[in-house]
């Protein structure tokens, strides 16, 4: 059988995309780098990843990475609500401490274009972009992963009207529209730095009788040892990582058990046969 009738790249890209949705854009970045290792150009055309064969759709699955990379959601009715929420900064990792410098290609009902934003990490403060190179575009709210507070907003397309920002959602009275060459233009401000936005939220899952955080310091604390050891999924379960390694042991061996019982007592079937299996339950529940 052929490699390129066989390989399936299209199966991996949602394993890729649900990592980048989770935030794990270490583990995301090395799958996807396996995936164009293969396709490098010395080895097979970079531009033509097989699956089953050369023309099968699935490897359209790819383009999910696009979007959760971005964190890109977006809903054409009612006027467009738009959102992105990056997994991926100009400087290579999520949440890095230096900038949420970030730049894409958008597509909208009708349109497409450009979205960039640029500032500190947690977007307290910075400029937001969005540009209409093809097509029309509408909007209504936009949604973004900043803690600012106030906004100023110009658009040299047409609707708007007054706007606010609450919890990262900026909300136009009228939709937006635009066409080609049009721009609008956001400046945020007034937002606290991510430092204190991470420990205000980590303070507030310290709800359990299990947790420890109650300084500012211990906090902090505690979110590099998520990041870097359990990791929030495995805190929310209250459980460190020698407690999860435990369990899944223990859940390991009682499959293992299970599968062996099942096996033995299908051999036991297979060798005595049905009749005399009947024959031995009838004796016992006479």
């Amino acid at each position: 059988m052929r490699y390129d009738t066989i390989v399936s790249t299209g199966f991996t890209s949602p394993n890729i995309a649900g990592m980048l949705f989770d935030r794990n854009v270490a583990d995301a970045r090395s799958i996807a780098g396996w995936i164009c290792d293969r396709q490098d150009g010395r080895n097979r055309s970079p531009w033509n990843e097989p699956e089953c064969n050369l023309l099968y759709s699935r490897a359209m699955a790819h383009w999910n990475i696009f979007d959760q990379a971005a964190g890109f959601n977006y809903d054409s009715a009612n006027g467009g609500a738009l959102e992105y929420d990056p997994r991926v900064f100009d400087t290579g990792a999520y949440k890095s401490g230096v900038n949420a410098n970030f730049k894409c290609f958008t597509i909208l009902d009708g349109g497409w274009g450009e979205f960039t934003q640029a500032g500190p990490s947690g977007l307290p403060s910075g400029s937001v972009t969005l540009t209409c190179l093809y097509g029309t575009m509408s909007l209504l709210s936009l949604k973004l992963a900043t803690s600012a507070t106030a906004i100023a907003c110009t658009c040299t397309g047409g609707g708007g009207g007054p706007y606010k920002i609450a919890g990262g959602v900026i909300t136009f009275t009228t939709p937006l529209t635009f066409a080609v060459g049009d721009v609008l233009k956001i400046t945020l401000s007034g937002g606290p730095a991510l430092a204190s936005v991470a420990i205000a939220a980590a303070s507030a899952a310290c709800c359990d009788s299990e947790c420890e955080c109650h300084s500012a310091a211990a906090v902090t604390a505690k979110i590099a040892e998520d990041a870097m050891v359990s990791g929030p999924r495995a805190r929310c379960l209250g459980m460190s990582r020698p407690a999860l390694l435990l369990v899944t042991c223990v859940l390991v061996a009682v499959l293992a058990i299970a599968a062996a019982f099942n096996f033995t007592l299908g051999a036991v079937f297979g060798v005595l046969g049905k009749d005399r299996i009947e024959a031995i339950f009838e004796r016992f529940t006479k």
